[in-house]
């Protein structure tokens, strides 16, 4: 693989992890963070700033480095499944999957991080959604 290439799939796994960050974030989170180009975390509803901060969305709340840690190793995992298969399955079949692979390794990791920050913190729910089929639960 020739190095424009490599610089050419890094550019393009760079702009995939910027633009899905915050739709991935509201998706887990449902904090209403939108795309970058719409306006990304200026429209979270859950910023420090807006609630406590222990109900504050975990990815708009955590520090540059654990952000950086989060985008950099979906980035990272995107490009070295391309790089792995763009040899054996050509240019397309290898952007497809590593493509699909940076997104579940961004959903994964921002998962992972509202897991770790024990988000959210009302007790009995996940993500803001009451657990149970029936949408409701029973407190004593």
């Amino acid at each position: 693989m020739s190095r424009s290439v490599l610089i050419s799939l890094a550019l393009v796994f760079a702009g995939c992890v910027i633009s899905l960050a915050h739709p991935i974030c509201d998706f887990i989170f449902h904090c209403g963070c939108s795309a970058i180009w719409s306006g990304g975390a200026d429209t979270c509803q859950l910023l420090p700033g807006h609630v406590p901060l222990d109900s504050a969305c975990p990815l708009c709340a955590a520090r540059p480095l654990v952000i950086g840690a989060v985008l950099g190793g979906s980035w990272l995992c995107g490009l070295a499944g391309t790089c792995v298969l763009y040899a054996r399955g050509g240019p397309w079949l290898s952007i497809s999957l590593g493509v699909m692979l940076c997104t579940a390794c961004l959903l994964a990791a921002v998962w992972l991080l509202g897991v770790y920050e024990g988000f959210p913190k009302q007790e009995g729910t996940v993500s803001g959604a009451p657990i149970g089929c029936g949408g409701s639960i029973e407190r004593q």
